[in-house]
């Protein structure tokens, strides 16, 4: 994954001068960030992942088989936990209320999976309050919600990092968001969440490296997710995968501003 030397001069003075916009601004339930070391346990494998959002509590495996590994400079240079599909690596959260969601995650699927496999989950594991961020098979579009059968996204599946939405109405309407960009709508049907998880459910694992996972328990504006979209592109050095018309694509989001 390219990235250019040290962060971005703008990222750095908006960082230095307390300027620089995140999630916090945006009072998220659920905020899973592996660029804070301090919120990750790993004795042996990632046993516990601290939740940095209002709803509190650890994403946690007591099974060493199932954790996935920390590595300190695997994602841009910068810390990420790495999935193996193989070892149906997950941990488990108890973010699992019914309302509507708003997920983003940046992540990067590390080999092509043979099926569908998830990202995250949160919320109820039904199709009332409930819904999971999925990156899918070869040849179609990679990124989904789980129900009966999957709600496929419009962006094609790919092997480089990713920033990756879905906004849930809990209504039976939603749609996605891929590198800053519209990428597809559903309606008709409600997205089931899986047990609530950052990584792949147990049959369903994904092998990927996973840095940063933000979840609201409501349907965020096109504004907000424009935020949350810069913020995490600037973050992990991937503002330049951002669409040329983003509002962050050329400049950090700022409190305020």
């Amino acid at each position: 994954m390219p990235r250019a030397v040290g962060l971005d001069r703008l990222y750095r003075e908006a960082q230095d001068q307390r300027r620089l916009w995140t999630p916090r601004g945006g009072r998220p339930v659920g905020w899973f960030d592996a660029a804070d070391i301090a919120t990750i346990q790993a004795p042996d494998g990632v046993s516990s992942w601290a939740n940095k959002g209002s709803g509190g509590g650890v994403a946690q495996n007591a099974t060493v088989a199932q954790r996935p590994a920390f590595s300190s400079a695997g994602f841009n240079g910068r810390p990420c936990l790495r999935f193996d599909s193989g070892g149906s690596q997950t941990l488990v959260h108890t973010l699992t209320q019914a309302s509507a969601w708003t997920i983003f995650a940046v992540w990067v699927n590390t080999t092509a999976q043979s099926a569908t496999r998830g990202v995250c989950s949160f919320g109820a594991v039904s199709a009332t309050g409930g819904t999971a961020l999925f990156a899918r098979v070869p040849g179609a579009a990679f990124m989904g919600c789980w129900n009966v059968a999957d709600i496929p996204s419009t962006h094609p599946y790919g092997l480089s990092p990713q920033i990756g939405g879905v906004i849930d109405r809990n209504d039976g309407t939603g749609s996605f968001r891929v590198n800053g960009g519209a990428a597809g709508t559903f309606s008709g049907i409600n997205p089931n969440g899986q047990p609530a998880h950052i990584g792949g459910v147990p049959t369903e694992g994904n092998a990927m490296l996973l840095a940063e996972a933000v979840a609201l328990d409501r349907v965020a504006s096109v504004v907000e997710c424009e935020y949350l979209e810069g913020y995490l592109a600037w973050k992990w050095g991937l503002q330049g995968i951002l669409i040329p018309t983003h509002a962050y694509r050329n400049r950090p989001p700022l409190i305020g501003a």
